[in-house]
């Protein structure tokens, strides 16, 4: 039981430690990270979701994208919707989320984009906007402490057994 339980603790902390490792190097990668805090793209990125975009030239992007942008200029609000219209003439993209209805009031203008969404993991979104916070900060540091100390303890105590 002993192992197994050293095992476990392991895992979590090689798991941990890939997580935080990934949203540490994301961005030497090209890559901004964005939780995802709305319902407006689900099925395909759900509530909890983590989405990484890449920032590209406005000029690159084409109807289907999925892009995340600033909601309204000087606004540090973010949204991640599809693409349905680029409006080349007016600098501007009609965008609308996968779950809503209609399309966004609001065109996107160019200066708005943030990146072009490579892809999304779901669940994780939470775990980043939490390690964001001071108190995830400090709960993470914990965490980590008491599972190496935990990973020591059962390795003792297994050497003992034996």
């Amino acid at each position: 039981m002993l192992k197994f339980l050293k095992v476990i603790t392991n895992i979590v902390v090689l798991a941990l430690f890939i997580l935080i490792t990934f949203f540490i190097l994301a961005p030497f990668f090209g890559l901004k990270l964005y939780a995802v805090v709305s319902g407006s793209m689900e099925p395909g990125i759900p509530v909890g979701a983590l989405a990484a975009a890449r920032t590209v030239p406005a000029e690159e992007i084409i109807a289907g994208d999925v892009i995340t942008f600033y909601v309204n200029p000087g606004s540090d609000t973010v949204a991640t919707h599809r693409v349905v219209e680029v409006n080349k003439a007016e600098g501007s993209f009609k965008t609308k989320g996968d779950s809503n209805e209609a399309a966004d009031i609001n065109p996107v203008k160019y200066s708005q984009l943030l990146g072009r969404v490579q892809f999304s993991l779901p669940y994780l979104g939470y775990f980043y906007y939490f390690l964001g916070t001071m108190i995830g900060k400090i709960t993470m540091i914990i965490v980590f402490l008491s599972l190496i100390i935990l990973s020591v303890l059962l390795e003792k105590l297994i050497e003992k057994r034996e």
